[in-house]
């Protein structure tokens, strides 16, 4: 919770400059989450957060950043909004390959169309000639 209250105070301040977060900002809110990894059960609501703060960060995470949701997405392999936010994160930094894979494994647990939906424009997107 501290840490989606300081994502969230982040966020505001971000608004007027361009809404991206700062690597301190980032790490204040990231600090939090990574401790809360180490805790039993696992929660998927931590690496989705996480995940939320690499897509508003100004600094762009690398593949080592990221690994992080590929955890959390071996624990909670049905949230799709995880699956899809760690898609769209590795393609977006350039990590086609690895987008590909959970893009693959999205549209094998959507449940319905519009759970299935954003997989397939993400699926269009990496298919589209660069």
């Amino acid at each position: 919770e501290l840490a989606r209250l300081r994502f969230a105070g982040h966020r505001t301040a971000a608004a007027a400059t361009g809404g991206r977060l700062t690597s301190a900002q980032t790490a204040d809110v990231l600090t939090p989450l990574f401790a809360a990894r180490r805790l039993d059960p696992p929660m998927p609501e931590v690496y989705e957060l996480i995940g939320d703060v690499w897509a508003h960060c100004a600094t762009a995470p690398n593949r080592g950043h990221l690994l992080v949701l590929d955890e959390g997405v071996r624990l909670f392999p049905r949230r799709t909004a995880l699956v899809h936010r760690a898609a769209a994160l590795y393609a977006q930094h350039g990590f086609r390959d690895e987008a590909a894979a959970l893009v693959t494994l999205g549209l094998r647990i959507a449940a319905d169309d519009a759970a299935r939906d954003p997989f397939e424009r993400l699926q269009r997107e990496l298919e589209a000639p660069r």
